[in-house]
Order: C-alpha cells, then sequence, then structure tokens
C-alpha cells in the first residue's frame, strides 16, 4: 500500500501538469511584457507612413493637427525600411544552413555528409528560405526572430512523419524560460518554451 501511495505522489497528475505549465507561462509573460511594448514599438516605427503617422510621437501629433491656426503638416519620410533591407538583403545571399560537423576524419565524416543531404533535403522541401527570411526580417525589426522545426505525418493513413522547417510569421507568439536565456542568449540553455495561438471558443 505505501509503495502504491509512493508511486502515486511520483507521478504528476495533469492538474498539477497544467498549474506549472501555467507559472512557467506566466514567468514568461512577466519577463517580457516590459520589452514586447518597445518593441511593437520599434514595429510601428518600421511600418510608419504619412497615413497613420506612427514615427510621430502622440502628444507631438496630436497637438500638430489641433493647431488653433489649422492642421500643421505632419511629414512622415520613412528611412528605416532602407537600413533593414541592407541586413536582410546581405542574408539572403547568405542564408543560414544546418550543418553536421564530423568529430574525427574516420567513420563521423561519412555520417556528416549523410546527414548534411538528409537536412539539405528538408531544408528544400520545407521551402525554408521562406521560414529563415522572415525570421531574419522579425529579428532585424524588433530584436527576435524565430522558425520551426516540427514533425507531421506524411498522409492521413501513414505512422510515417515528416521533418519540416515552418515559418513563425509572429515573434510575440514565442515566449521562451527566461532565466535559461539569461545563462545563453541564443537560448540554448531554455527549459521550457511556448508557442501560443489564437483558437475560436468553442459554440
Amino acid at each position: 500500500s505505501m509503495k502504491k501511495d509512493y508511486k502515486e505522489d511520483k507521478q504528476p497528475s495533469k492538474t498539477k501538469f497544467i498549474s506549472q505549465v501555467r507559472k512557467h507561462f506566466q514567468r514568461c509573460v512577466d519577463a517580457t511584457s516590459e520589452n514586447r511594448k518597445f518593441q511593437f514599438d520599434d514595429l510601428k516605427f518600421a511600418a510608419g507612413s504619412p497615413d497613420n503617422g506612427w514615427q510621430w510621437p502622440p502628444d507631438v501629433l496630436a497637438k500638430r493637427m489641433k493647431d488653433p491656426n489649422g492642421a500643421r503638416p505632419t511629414l512622415t519620410i520613412s528611412k528605416i525600411n532602407q537600413h533593414i533591407r541592407l541586413v536582410t538583403n546581405e542574408q539572403r545571399k547568405n542564408k543560414p544552413q544546418g550543418k553536421v560537423l564530423p568529430v574525427d576524419s574516420k567513420s563521423d565524416v561519412e555520417v556528416a555528409e549523410v546527414l548534411n543531404d538528409i537536412i539539405r533535403h528538408i531544408e528544400v522541401a520545407s521551402h525554408a528560405d521562406i521560414a529563415y527570411d522572415t525570421a531574419c526580417e522579425s529579428q532585424v525589426t524588433i530584436g527576435e526572430g524565430y522558425w520551426r522545426i516540427v514533425t507531421d505525418y506524411m498522409d492521413e493513413r501513414s505512422m510515417d512523419q515528416d521533418i519540416r522547417i515552418d515559418v513563425v510569421k509572429n515573434a510575440f507568439s514565442v515566449y521562451l524560460d527566461p532565466d535559461g536565456l539569461k545563462r545563453d542568449a541564443v537560448g540554448r540553455l531554455c527549459e521550457y518554451g511556448f508557442v501560443t495561438e489564437k483558437m475560436p471558443t468553442a459554440r
């Protein structure tokens, strides 16, 4: 009886798991909320145009529009996108690519070549260049960009799965373990992460 109770205590219930997940997610949100406000401002600034006035401070824009002598000019000549393109065009010329390096000069070289061929096949089949370009543009604009490596069934009847590289269009949908990011800014030491998605409520 004692053995059984001990085993049951050792195995976390679904409720405990969900509670832990919520705590982790809240930790991510709390750690990134301030920075994400600035990132959203950066995104708006990059998309600024004469129509939306996003490159003007709101109070200055409102003051100029409500001037007693009539609305004053509020021109927006955006120069930021040409600088973003300088970086992203360079990335398009030198695309990132997964590469397996052999540990020694014996059989590892052949294994590395086979694995590199598999990686190239996955990238071509996934149209990975779109995922890489999207992540790069997001990284240059707001400081963060992501793509995902996922698996999916080959078809409805098969149990075999394919590996593919997916686009993450919205970098704000990704949350990584903030403590792991403190130890390594690339995210290699993160113990958990979240990719959020809006879903319709059940009717």
